[in-house]
C-alpha cells in the first residue's frame, strides 16, 4: 500500500518563480524526507 503526505509551502524571490519553488521545497526537506514531486498551484508577481 501507498501513502501520500500532501503539505502546502510558500516559497518567495525577487528573482524567480524557479526560485521561489526551489525555497519551498527547500523549506519542505526540512519537515519531509524523500520528496518524489512537486506541484506549483498559483503564483503571484509584483509590479
Amino acid at each position: 500500500m501507498t501513502a501520500v503526505r500532501v503539505i502546502k509551502v510558500l516559497g518567495t524571490s525577487e528573482e524567480s518563480w524557479e526560485d521561489a519553488a526551489r525555497d519551498a521545497v527547500s523549506q519542505a526537506n526540512e519537515i519531509v524526507e524523500e520528496i518524489s514531486g512537486v506541484g506549483v498551484l498559483d503564483y503571484t508577481g509584483g509590479v
